[in-house]
């Protein structure tokens, strides 16, 4: 890959059931999550080698990465977790925990199933913390409320959504008035010179009807398993083609159902079906359709971008640089998502807490 500007970028990778298949909906599952081993716990297939490709290709192309973890898990289980992380050879610079025993020995119930309050908490810690400028990569699943909180998390540091309208956000979510103190004291401690979201992942778990992540515009890339996740972080220029067939791998996917997850992001990539749009897609994936289909994981007849992409694409491989080019920065990215605000007090009804509760019921 290519050199680029030492630029910092941050991924903030939620924990559960987007890097662990973690089971928390119950009182029995969160009795037996602080009795595990780091040799219980099993990663979500792919994600091992997802993160390991993205810190990799960052080395080769010359700029510093750092991955944070948010978990809803006590932090009486961190030494599991960081046993799991060390059994999979990943690297990271930090983990944070939710105190669930504490809720619960205080009889707190209603603070155990507490999400936007607690991670837009947690994001907005980090931002403090990071390099002014630096670009951030949010990862996360639909179990319960993580888009919603990631999107948030982006306006607010982008200027899009106000701190006072934050308030009354968090205040439709039922979010507890400790963890409503405490983003309001954060938001008011950030400096004008914030990081950036530059994407937002998220893993598809609960796939119900009628919650479309549409509504959350550009930024917020869906993916059915992380193989489609690998094919954005490559049209973006962060993943290499060898990251994209080694997570590939170890999905477990078919031909089949691999060469559906690329079509599929080819047609969200594309954005309409217009020809030159189609072809704009499949020539930024076209390096990962070669890898792929060298690996005997796409199905033989899958199109292919046009000839002339081709030979640009083959030349670019050839000098090393293993990216498509076009969405090789974030700009791309952001020029699409300038001036798009998502209406929160209308996605307040599907993504909060509470929304998400009694759709369970």
């Amino acid at each position: 890959m290519k050199a680029r500007a030492a630029q910092l970028t941050v991924c903030r990778w939620d924990l559960d059931k987007t890097y662990l298949e973690t089971s928390f909906e119950s009182l029995r599952d969160l009795i037996k999550v602080p009795f595990e081993k780091g040799s219980d716990k099993k990663a979500v297939p792919g994600v091992v080698e997802l993160i390991r490709g993205m810190r990799r290709c960052s080395i080769a192309a010359g700029y510093r990465q750092q991955l944070f973890f948010i978990s809803a898990s006590p932090p009486q289980i961190s030494r599991a977790i960081r046993e799991k992380l060390r059994l999979d050879g990943v690297e990271y610079e930090g983990i944070s925990f939710k105190h669930q025993v504490r809720h619960l020995v205080r009889g707190r119930l209603d603070l155990l199933r507490e999400q936007v309050g607690f991670k837009l908490e947690r994001l907005l810690a980090g931002a403090r913390r990071v390099q002014p400028g630096a670009r951030e990569l949010l990862f996360g699943d639909d179990w319960e409320s993580d888009p919603f909180v990631y999107s948030l998390y982006a306006d607010l540091l982008s200027g899009g959504i106000l701190p006072d309208d934050c308030e009354r956000l968090l205040r439709r979510c039922r979010v507890h008035a400790d963890y409503r103190r405490s983003v309001m004291e954060h938001l008011r401690r950030l400096g004008p010179e914030r990081p950036s979201v530059a994407g937002v992942f998220i893993l598809e778990r609960r796939q119900r009807p009628g919650m479309s992540l549409d509504a959350f515009g550009p930024r917020m890339k869906s993916s059915g398993n992380y193989l489609e996740c690998s094919l954005w972080l490559h049209a973006m220029g962060l993943l290499d083609s060898q990251g994209v067939a080694e997570v590939a791998l170890a999905t477990g996917l078919d031909a089949a159902t691999a060469t559906q997850s690329f079509e599929r992001v080819v047609a969200a990539a594309a954005g309409n079906p217009a020809a030159g749009n189609q072809q704009a897609a499949r020539a930024r994936l076209e390096l990962a359709r070669l890898a792929l289909s060298e690996t005997g994981l796409l199905d033989s007849d899958i199109p292919r971008a046009s000839l002339p992409q081709r030979a640009k694409l083959a030349l670019r491989r050839q000098l090393g640089l293993d990216t498509a080019g076009p969405l090789a920065d974030d700009s791309a990215g952001n020029r699409a998502q300038t001036g798009f605000v998502p209406d929160y007090h209308r996605l307040v009804d599907s993504w909060s807490a509470n929304a998400r509760q009694e759709g369970d019921k």
